[in-house]
């Protein structure tokens, strides 16, 4: 067993980089973070090319340890970490499949191309998360229970994909600029302040928790592909929604 920052974990080396000597670049056993050179902002996959990968076996961890650590590349996969507080981290490209997030906090955490399919996320909160490219599970985020909260979360050019829900509890302030949602059902509580710009939502609509349709109010629409197929308009696609 290897400790990091305090953690207990079964740490296998997956890849990584190599020394001077031939020996994989080892994990910081004083800190949550890996012992790697920060991201580019602007190319997040890049963060793996020359971290130390590493699966992740977390059973007797302390879930506050995780706030504002370095875990770009870790693969999470099947862990238990109900509860977990990851705020503010750093988990570009990490493997959350099948993982159990039950309550987990997530709060201004850079989660860009992260994989969060098949994952538990009742009660998860993503609220300010960096979620670009992250990939989620189809139908799950709707349908936990608490539901998810994404709250002013970064989804600009999110692709739905063969996603046939996505959403489930507070959206407000969500950005979905570009974002690729045709047929989808985007369920919320509320969506006040959520960003459609430049959006495509045919044949996309908008639901409650329990599947009735709900009028979307105080969102933005500009440049918007509505439900209907019709580009917004000055009155955006209040008038253009799919109600049936």
């Amino acid at each position: 067993m290897a400790f990091l920052g305090g953690l207990a974990l079964g740490v296998i080396v997956v890849s990584g980089s190599l020394r001077d000597d031939g020996e994989a670049t080892p994990l910081s056993a004083d800190s949550t973070t890996l012992d790697q050179p920060p991201p580019d902002a602007n190319d997040p996959g890049g963060a793996c090319s020359s971290a130390t990968s590493v699966t992740f076996s977390a059973e007797d961890a302390d879930p506050s340890k995780f706030a504002g650590g370095d875990f770009a590349c870790v693969d999470f996969s099947e862990a238990m970490l109900s509860q977990a507080d990851f705020s503010r981290a750093n988990l570009v490209r990490a493997s959350f499949r099948r993982a159990f997030l039950r309550n987990a906090v997530f709060v201004a955490a850079d989660l860009r191309e992260a994989d969060l399919r098949e994952a538990n996320l009742a009660g998860a909160n993503f609220t300010r998360a960096d979620l670009r490219g992250a990939q989620f599970p189809c139908g799950g985020l709707a349908t936990d229970d608490p539901p998810p909260n994404f709250t002013s979360a970064d989804m600009s050019g999110f692709e739905a994909g063969e996603c046939v829900l996505i959403g489930g509890g507070s959206l407000d302030r969500a950005d979905f600029s570009s974002a690729q949602l045709q047929d989808v059902s985007i369920v919320f509580e509320t969506i006040d302040g959520a960003d459609f710009t430049n959006a495509n939502l045919r044949g996309a609509r908008f639901l409650d928790r329990h599947g009735e349709p709900m009028m979307p109010e105080g969102v933005t629409w500009f440049n918007t592909i509505c439900p209907d197929g019709v580009r917004s308009s000055a009155n955006g696609c209040e008038d253009h929604l799919l109600q049936d």
